[in-house]
Formats: structure tokens, C-alpha cells, sequence
């Protein structure tokens, strides 16, 4: 290298020098600043604010009546929360206060506070006679909070060194080396909580009505460091970052799943058709719808099929009888659909029940059928029937209760759909005893068939056979052209081993309902066990 060529590196470099020693000097540590980012407030959406509105629907489009529901305070039951300073929630009372009161349609939330009510009797500011009782009451809590399921760690170290000689100019070293590393590790941690459903009456647990739902939640960390020598002088580049899944959010998710869980098993309702399109049928609602199909007569099993295919879109009338109307409209729901009875088959009543469509159009459907049914109820008139069957009795008229003779017709007919209304949505949640009540309540307003047929279902099953049997007696004397009611009647009497009494009943039946297959099967029943 000639003197020139030296002149110029030396030239070179303290020129390089002169713009690092100025750049240094303009990083000064005292002014050091960060900026902070700015967000406005939003709304909390998770996986399942959706489905809870959603759910809220689904109790209207299939009329479940109000389910008023109470939430004990609920928290943390592992002591975790105070252990790890709060890395769960130690009360989610109030997540849980929020998940039931965004389902809204017929479910009601009441909340748990003695002592604000406590204060505002002392105070007089209410009388609390207007207060709403719950219906059941959820318990619960964090029964499982497992860190360090898992701890995982995984790491890449590269280096390289080599060593320059022949240099013009003397330097700290001759060795230039390069270094990179990439580190990583991730910890699972399991949290599950556990509720149950009380009925408030009774304070006794409901059975089956209970959840247990886990969720996983992991954190993990990465490190990545790269670094140059040369020639002495080091520069490098080095980062972290560490990321938690909520553990607050989890829980959210947990409460908001299990609320959902819980008010559908409660109503027997498909949830599951909300959460995923990949989520299993509940068992416990499967068999209680399937119970209830099996608890029903002919008549109910057509009259709900009727309402279903209704509300799916298709038109029929709700006769109760799987007349021209209904069948074609079950061959166009279910292409290939033959009847295997007097009434639709199970498999048929379950797959009406949870297809169900769930949305707006839906709903209107409802309203629809719900003004259709208060207006057939308004209109119903019972009049006194001709004394035309010899073998049936007198009729003695449909006349009110004397607590509503000074009612007006159309006042009657008002109460009575009020009271008919809160009797059947009693009816589909199997509080049959309340049943009892508005159906008893509206023979005294308006008695009419359908009235006393209910009326006496509900006696069944409640295991009243005796009073069941006194108010069929009463209503086919008050209504005796009533074919159901001559049946209902007949059928008792032969559950009851009087055969006889349910002889005369199925012909006064048959007589005003020749072609009822039900009836000519059980009186053909009836005398072929006479002959032997």
C-alpha cells in the first residue's frame, strides 16, 4: 500500500469516527421519552354475547313462560385469587349478574342483595309488595385453578469467529465473530368452574341441572438476540416479549358458557344450536323432551306438532288430529313422511321441536300464532248443548263463577285469555300444580271443553285421578256433545278397571265422533274382554 492510499484510509476513518462521536452526542439519556397509545372505550364482545341475545330469542319463539332466576354470590372457592394476587378473579358475582341479564326474552334476572333491601324497608321508599320471587337460584364457584400443567422451553444458539491479519492500521483486535440466539417457553395453566341449579321453594338441588366446564389458558415468552464484534467494538440487537392469556377473560367466557348451559337445560332448550355448529345435543334435554313426549295422548303430540310446523314455515291447522292439512304439511317438512299411528312418531316430534328456525322471522311467527290462539280463546262462546243424546246428561250451561257474573261478556272473555295463557305456558314447563290453578281459575270465568281437558291432565299427573275424574263428569255434563271429553272420561274409567263406565263413554264419543280410531280401539278392546 503506497503512503496515499494510507493517507486516505486514515482520512476515512477519522471522518467515520467524527460522525459517530456526533451522533452519540445528540442521544442524550436525560431526554429520553416514550409515547403511549390512546383508545377510546368499547363495548365487551366475546365468543358468546352473541349466543346469550341469541338464547333470549329462543325462549320466545318456543313461549317457555318467564323463568325468574336468582344468583348467589359466587367466587373464588381455591383461594387463588389471594395466593397469586389476583391472577383470578376472587368474586365473579357480577360476571355472572351480566351474562343473565344480556339473555333477556322470558329469562328474568333477580338479584341477590338483603342488604339493599333491608335499607330501602327502614326507609319506606318501598313496600316490596309488587317484588318478583325467584324461580331457581344458581350456586357455584372456581373449584379448580391448576398452574404449571406444562412448562415447555426451547432455545437456538448460533456463533462464528474468525481473525483478520494484514491490517494497514492498528486496531483493538483482529477477530471479528457474529452471534444470533432465539429462545422461547410456554406454561398451561387449567381453570374450571362448577354450578348448580336450586329450586327457591324448596332449596333443594334440581336433578341433573348442573355444569362443569374447563378451559385451558397458556403464557408464553420469546427472546431473540443477535450480535456483531469487530475488530473489539460489539453492536447488538436484542428483544422480548411475553404474552399472558387472560385469566380474567377466561373466566368470563366460563360464566357466560355455563349461564347458557344452564338456562337451556332448565327450559329444555336446544342451546347447543347457539354455542358451535360442531356442539353435541344435550342429553339431559333429549330425554326430557322425549319423556314428554311419551307423557302426552294423541292429541297433544298432533296440537304441538301443529304448532312446530307452524313456526317452521309451514301452514296447517291446529286441530290436534293428523287430518289432510297436517299430513301434507308433514310430507313437505319431512319429504317420505308416513304415519305410524294416531299421532306423529317420536322421531318426528323431535326433529320439529329442535329445527326450529332462530331468528326475527321466527318470532313474528310466534306473535302470529300466539293472536291466533287469544283470538280462538276471545271467541269461544259456550252455549248450553240441545238435550238431544239420551245417554249423555243435561246440560246445566256454562255459567260464570258469581265473583265474575258482574262481568261483561267481553271482560269474561279478556280474563280468560289472561288466565289461559299463563295456564298453558305452565303446562309446557310441567309446573302442572300452577296449571292447575289459572285452568281451575278459568273454569270459573268461562268454563269451557278445553278447559275441563286440561284441566284434568294436569290432575293426572299430579296423581289426582279422583278429581281428574269428578271434573271430566262435570265438564261432559256441561258440554255433552264434547268427543274429547267423552274419551278423556272413557279413558280414565278404564285406567280405573271400570269397564263398564268406560263403555258408555266411548259410545257417547263415537256417536259425536264416528271416525276417532282411538276410541274404536279401546271400546273394541272393551268387549272382546267382555266375551271371554
Amino acid at each position: 500500500m503506497t503512503n496515499i492510499q494510507a493517507k486516505r484510509v486514515r482520512m476515512g476513518s477519522m471522518l467515520l469516527l467524527t460522525g459517530l462521536l456526533a451522533s452519540c452526542a445528540s442521544v442524550n439519556p436525560a431526554k429520553v421519552e416514550v409515547t403511549l397509545p390512546v383508545t377510546a372505550p368499547a363495548q365487551k364482545i366475546t365468543t358468546y354475547s352473541h349466543a346469550l341475545r341469541n338464547l333470549g330469542l329462543m325462549t320466545e319463539i318456543y313461549d317457555t313462560g318467564p323463568l325468574k332466576i336468582q344468583s348467589n354470590p359466587i367466587g373464588d372457592n381455591t383461594g387463588s385469587a389471594a395466593a397469586t394476587g389476583g391472577e383470578i378473579p376472587k368474586d365473579i358475582t357480577e360476571m355472572i349478574k351480566s351474562a343473565l341479564n344480556s339473555i333477556g326474552g322470558n329469562v328474568i334476572f333477580i338479584p341477590y342483595d338483603p342488604a339493599f333491601i333491608q335499607n330501602q324497608m327502614m326507609t319506606g321508599y318501598s313496600k316490596f309488595d309488587q317484588k318478583l320471587i325467584p324461580d331457581v337460584v344458581i350456586s357455584g364457584g372456581i373449584t379448580e385453578f391448576d398452574r404449571g400443567l406444562e412448562t415447555r422451553g426451547s432455545g437456538i444458539d448460533l456463533g462464528a469467529e474468525a481473525e483478520v491479519g494484514g491490517l494497514p492500521i492498528p486496531l483493538p483486535s483482529k477477530k471479528v465473530s457474529l452471534d444470533y440466539s432465539d429462545s422461547g417457553k410456554t406454561g398451561l395453566a387449567r381453570i374450571t368452574l362448577d354450578f348448580n341449579l336450586l329450586d327457591f321453594k324448596t332449596m333443594a338441588g334440581i336433578a341433573r341441572m348442573n355444569t362443569v366446564n374447563s378451559m385451558e389458558v397458556t403464557k408464553a415468552m420469546s427472546e431473540k438476540e443477535f450480535g456483531v464484534t469487530l475488530f473489539g467494538p460489539t453492536f447488538g440487537s436484542k428483544g422480548s416479549v411475553k404474552k399472558v392469556q387472560g385469566r380474567h377473560n377466561a373466566v368470563r367466557l366460563l360464566v357466560e358458557a355455563s349461564m347458557i348451559q344452564m338456562v337451556g337445560k332448565d327450559l329444555s332448550l336446544p342451546y347447543w344450536r347457539l354455542i358451535d355448529d360442531d356442539s353435541q345435543p344435550d342429553e339431559v334435554v333429549m330425554s326430557a323432551v322425549k319423556k314428554s313426549y311419551y307423557r302426552m295422548n294423541d292429541f297433544q303430540r298432533n296440537y304441538n306438532a301443529q304448532e312446530w310446523l307452524f313456526l317452521s314455515g309451514v301452514d296447517c291447522g291446529l286441530s290436534g288430529n293428523l287430518d289432510e292439512a297436517t299430513l301434507a304439511a308433514l310430507k313437505k317438512y319431512k319429504p317420505g313422511f308416513v304415519p305410524q299411528g294416531a299421532s306423529v312418531d317420536i322421531d318426528t316430534f323431535v326433529q320439529l321441536y329442535f329445527s326450529l328456525p332462530i331468528d326475527e322471522k321466527t318470532l313474528g311467527r310466534r306473535m302470529t300464532l300466539t293472536s291466533m290462539m287469544q283470538a280462538q280463546a276471545a271467541a269461544r262462546t259456550p252455549a248450553p248443548a240441545a238435550p238431544a243424546a239420551p245417554a249423555a246428561q243435561p246440560a246445566q250451561g256454562a255459567q260464570p263463577d258469581p265473583a265474575y257474573a258482574a262481568l261483561s261478556q267481553e271482560e269474561r272473555r279478556t280474563k280468560s285469555t289472561e288466565a289461559l295463557i299463563m295456564a298453558g305456558r305452565a303446562f309446557r314447563q310441567r309446573d302442572f300444580q300452577k296449571a292447575v290453578e289459572q285452568f281451575s281459575e278459568n273454569l270459573k270465568i268461562l268454563p269451557s271443553p278445553e278447559t275441563f281437558f286440561y284441566l284434568s291432565l294436569c290432575l293426572k299427573e299430579i296423581k289426582e285421578e279422583g278429581r281428574a275424574l269428578s271434573y271430566l263428569q262435570k265438564g261432559t255434563a256441561m258440554f255433552p256433545q264434547d268427543a274429547l271429553l267423552w274419551r278423556s272420561l272413557a279413558l280414565l274409567d278404564y285406567e280405573k278397571g271400570d269397564a263398564d263406565g268406560a263403555r258408555v263413554a266411548l259410545k257417547e264419543a263415537l256417536r259425536f265422533a264416528p271416525e276417532d280410531r282411538q276410541s274404536k280401539f279401546l271400546l273394541e278392546r272393551i268387549e272382546a274382554g267382555a266375551k271371554l
